[in-house]
């Protein structure tokens, strides 16, 4: 695990702030109230590695099945960047450049859903379903 000291950094240098990895991950041991301070005993894990070679296997089999500009749409969607997933795929969806319409679809509702847009949400999720289940053949892999 890579760490950093940035005790000296810090706007508060009394609490002694260390920096760690991002792929850093730890499991809690214990935590101890010890007055005004809490002890947490922690052991590093590779629990941030295996969920990171997941990831990347999983967004290589989707770059698989799907072309280049959705995959980059539910990145911005997976990084928290909602409004800026929406707005892309509402500019795919109005000039789609043979782009697959029911995953734009889909990704709208999905890029709505963590926006909290319930009615809308449904509404994409919806046409998507229902434009997957009307192609030939149905795709229902896809719809589930």
């Amino acid at each position: 695990v890579i760490f950093a000291d940035i005790t000296q950094f810090s706007e508060y240098p009394e609490e002694k702030e260390v920096l760690f990895d991002l792929n850093a991950c730890f499991t809690i041991e214990s935590i101890e109230q010890n007055g005004s301070i809490q002890l947490i005993n922690m052991n590093v894990s590779n629990e941030g590695q295996i969920i990171t070679k997941d990831y990347i296997e999983l967004t290589q089999k989707e770059t698989e099945e799907k072309s280049f500009s959705i995959v980059f749409g539910r990145l911005m969607c997976n990084l928290g960047y909602y409004d800026k997933s929406l707005k892309y795929f509402q500019q795919l969806l109005n000039d789609p450049n043979d782009e697959d319409l029911a995953w734009i679809e889909y990704n709208i509702g999905r890029a709505l859903h963590f926006k909290g847009e319930w009615k809308e949400t449904r509404e994409y999720y919806d046409r998507a379903y229902d434009r997957m289940m009307m192609s030939n053949p149905p795709r229902i892999k896809d719809s589930a």
